[in-house]
Order: C-alpha cells, then sequence, then structure tokens
C-alpha cells in the first residue's frame, strides 16, 4: 500500500536512518524535503522526497542484516531463516544484484542505470514517470567493478578489459547493458538494467505513455 503525503504542514528533511542530509548527490546544500510518498514491499520501506525546486529522490530502508555467519548457515541450508529480515538478506546475497537489490524487487521501478561512481544510481519510477530520479545510493569504483561482471555473468555474457561491453538478457528477464571499468566510460563502470514488466504490455499502454520515454513507440518522437 502507497501512503502519499503531499500537505504543506508534513514538509521535512529526510532523517531516517540511512538517509544522508549532507552527502550523497542531491541532497547537498538543499534546506528542506518534504515526503510525497512512502510504501514498502516486504521487509524493505521506500521513501519519495521533492525538494523546494521539485526536485525527487528515491530512499530506502533494508531491515537489520544479519551476522556474516548466520546467513553462511542459512545458505548452506544449516539452518532456517527466523524471520522475514534474514530472508531478505539470504536473497539479496544470492541475487547478484549486490546493493541494488532493493530496486530491482520493486515493481514501481521500471529502470536502473549507474553512470560510474561518483555519479550516483537513478531510476524511472512509476510514481514519478516520465523522468530520472536519483537514489540515495552510490558506489565505489571497487564495488561497481564487481557488480558489473556479475550482472554480465547473470546475463551469461563475458566482460573484461578486453571486451569492456556486453549486453543481454538475465535470467529474471531484465535486459541489461554494461561497460567495464575506463575502457569505454571515462567515469569507469556502468550498466543500465530494463526491467521485465510483471504485467503485459498492451498497444493501450504504449499510447498512454505509461512506458518510460526510451520505450514508447518511435512515432512518438521518443527514440
Amino acid at each position: 500500500m502507497i501512503r502519499r503525503f503531499f500537505t504543506p504542514k508534513q514538509r521535512q528533511t529526510p532523517s531516517k536512518p540511512g538517509v544522508e542530509q549532507g552527502g550523497g548527490r542531491g541532497w547537498s546544500g538543499l534546506e528542506e524535503w518534504r515526503l510525497v510518498a512512502k510504501y514498502s514491499v516486504g521487509p524493505v520501506e521506500y521513501y519519495l522526497y521533492r525538494d523546494n525546486s521539485e526536485g525527487v529522490r528515491l530512499a530506502f530502508n533494508e531491515p537489520p542484516e544479519p551476522g556474516e555467519a548466520v546467513v553462511k548457515e542459512i545458505i548452506a541450508g544449516n539452518i532456517e531463516p527466523s524471520g522475514e529480515g534474514e530472508r531478505y538478506h539470504v536473497e539479496k546475497r544470492m541475487s547478484g544484484y549486490g546493493r541494488l537489490y532493493p530496486l530491482v524487487i520493486d515493481s514501481h521501478i521500471e529502470e536502473i542505470a549507474f553512470e560510474g561512481p561518483g555519479r550516483g544510481v537513478s531510476v524511472i519510477h512509476s510514481l514519478v514517470p516520465g523522468r530520472w530520479i536519483d537514489v540515495d545510493l552510490d558506489l565505489g569504483e571497487d564495488e561497481a567493478n564487481s557488480l558489473a561482471l556479475q550482472l554480465a555473468r547473470k546475463a551469461g555474457r563475458s566482460l573484461s578489459l578486453a571486451q569492456p561491453l556486453a549486453e543481454g538478457l538475465t535470467g529474471e528477464g531484465h535486459r541489461v547493458a554494461i561497460t567495464f571499468s575506463r575502457e569505454v566510460s571515462r567515469f569507469g563502470s556502468s550498466f543500465v538494467i530494463r526491467k521485465y514488466p510483471e504485467k503485459p504490455v498492451t498497444m493501450l499502454t504504449w499510447w498512454r505513455g505509461g512506458l518510460s520515454p526510451r520505450c514508447r513507440p518511435p512515432t512518438c518522437g521518443c527514440l
């Protein structure tokens, strides 16, 4: 269930745990954000904020992570998860999406893009159609390189310094396009994940503009 907040009385800065107020792309130097929507997917809570200039940002809050030993024991089948939080973190570990996993399981998110270390993650979100919005998430160079290689493996493609471009479909049906290191992009490893829609796409959906600008028909002048 999505809760929306639009009244001026509910303006607030994002003080929830895990949301940076001074750091992170899009938050620095802004005096006030207001919460406009809150929802959850499993044990993960998601928050959409707007600033005074109508910028939009997505933040999320995951359940506490169990110890490394516990996660390994659950994956090995030696013990059962004690709750939804432990089950979530085991599924996240096994997914191959790393810290992107909360964005992958959110059905409101249609595309995920990362342009390189220091440039942040952005998404196309169904509650804010037709534009990219920033996410309170950044990846360092080593993590970005590792995730790029993992995404390529999920799509059954090779990726290396000698072959720094890859594109394909993951087992879940998501389309990925990946660049590796600085061989192609001067910012480092980058990728786009276009998620497989849970609901079938009809021609009516296309003509009503229910998809992101990159996905609309060529006759709309968007490609």
